[in-house]
């Protein structure tokens, strides 16, 4: 593509135009995002906040919304709701995901020409998400205290005592920045100390008021009932009567209380790992305590219908109680026994092991293996019988010589040969020359 004859001398012209209008559209790019110039495709979400006071707050400023000191929004508007500052904000989502019911809300000045800022603690679960059209109450908010709402507070005599002190003290601390620094690096542990105390007193104040309260509702239930007030009084002054007459008893009780508290120390020393399980296990058994009221319901009809039964079964325990009592003497001779007889279980146990037991390998095998082949042979060994039952078979092989050892058998070898041994051995007769 060629360049028209007439636009050849003006093309550095050109090209600077072009290049000036560049940086003008960059410029204002640049200018238009950090103008809060917010872009369509951002995802944004709005919330609203009920404020006791909103003074210096101006919609449109830039005047930022922060999570722990991070822009997360802006303050998009503010008008009057029913006597309050209600305060509109818009969050980026994806500098935050969600603000909870639970949220909080401090507006503060980031500067001391009041350029506000609203400082956000967003919750979260259990408390539900905030959708659009929910607002937080000004129970949920903290306004800004201007310094001149703290001195309209004070009156005309501790104002000018105010004064003084401001001069006075600027006076004395003129020139003195390095040893008032000093000052303060070695009292910050008075400081906390300081603070200790004041939250412990802000503590005592909580209980005394509850205390007074208390003390009011405990009077005004015991004014009607001054009979009864003056039995606990005697009733206090006899039981303090009888405590002063055990004064050595109460002496010996409290000196021996330092071992016991320690010994209670040491015991609940020792039960914090069962108190760390016991939450868990009480967390896990919240399911069941929640069903067992209506197991309770569940089983009344059981109750309802048990109850003569359970009636019966009491008459039937009575009934038992001779019988019961005439069992004890058996009871306790089988008691006993039970020692003789757990030895014999014992030995028993023991037989039954030796011949249950099979060595290990393939060729060894324990008792019962060959307790068949032994009913097999003595099967055998009976299995012929005659009138009179069963006899035994054998082979008894003698020689005339274990005869002449076995003299006093003789009969017994008569018997089975059924013949006279001097016919079968002549030298065993005696009578034989």
């Amino acid at each position: 593509m060629t360049v028209p004859t007439r636009l050849r001398p003006h093309l550095v012209t050109i090209a600077a135009i072009t290049a000036l209008g560049l940086i003008a559209l960059t410029v204002a790019t640049y200018i238009l995002i950090h103008q809060r110039v917010h872009l369509p495709w951002e995802d944004r979400y709005r919330i609203s906040a009920d404020f006791g006071n909103a003074q210096a707050v101006i919609p449109g400023q830039g005047q930022e919304v922060t999570v722990s000191g991070v822009k997360v929004g802006e303050i998009s508007s503010v008008r009057l709701v029913d006597g309050r500052a209600r305060v509109e904000m818009t969050i980026q989502r994806d500098d935050l995901a969600a603000v909870h019911a639970d949220a909080r809300l401090l507006l503060r000045p980031k500067t001391p020409l009041q350029d506000m800022s609203v400082d956000l603690d967003p919750g979260g679960p259990p408390a539900r998400v905030l959708g659009e059209g929910d607002v937080l109450g000004v129970a949920r908010t903290r306004p800004s205290v201007n310094l001149d709402e703290v001195l309209a507070s004070l009156d005309v005599d501790v104002r000018d005592y105010l004064k003084i002190l401001l001069g006075g003290g600027g006076r004395a601390l003129e020139g003195r920045a390095a040893q008032l620094r000093r000052v303060f690096r070695a009292s910050e542990a008075t400081a906390a100390r300081t603070r200790a105390v004041t939250l412990v007193i802000a503590d005592r104040r909580r209980e005394l008021r509850r205390t007074v309260a208390n003390l009011r509702s405990l009077t005004e239930v015991l004014g009607p009932r001054d009979a009864d007030l003056s039995r606990l009084v005697e009733g206090g002054d006899t039981t303090l009567a009888a405590v002063a007459a055990e004064d050595a008893a109460l002496r010996k009780g409290l000196a021996r209380l330092p071992a016991v508290l320690d010994s209670a120390d040491s015991a609940l020393r020792r039960s914090r790992p069962f108190a760390r399980n016991l939450r868990a296990a009480a967390t896990t058994l919240l399911p069941t305590a929640e069903r067992l009221p209506a197991a309770v319901t569940g089983v009344r009809p059981l109750l309802r219908s048990g109850a003569p039964a359970l009636a019966r079964l009491t008459t039937l325990v009575r009934a038992a109680r001779p019988l019961v009592r005439e069992l004890r003497t058996p009871v306790r001779r089988l008691l006993a026994q039970t020692p003789p007889l757990t030895k014999v279980l014992h030995d028993a146990r023991y037989v039954t092991n030796e011949l249950a037991f099979n060595p290990p390998g393939p060729e060894d095998e324990g008792y019962l293996f060959f307790a068949a082949w032994f009913a097999h042979n003595f099967n055998n060994f009976l299995s012929n019988q005659d009138a009179n039952g069963p006899y035994w078979r054998g082979a008894l092989t003698l020689s005339c010589t274990t005869t002449e050892l076995l003299s006093p058998t003789l009969p017994l070898l008569e018997a089975l040969y059924a013949t006279p041994l001097k016919q079968l051995c002549p030298k065993t007769n005696p009578e034989a020359p």
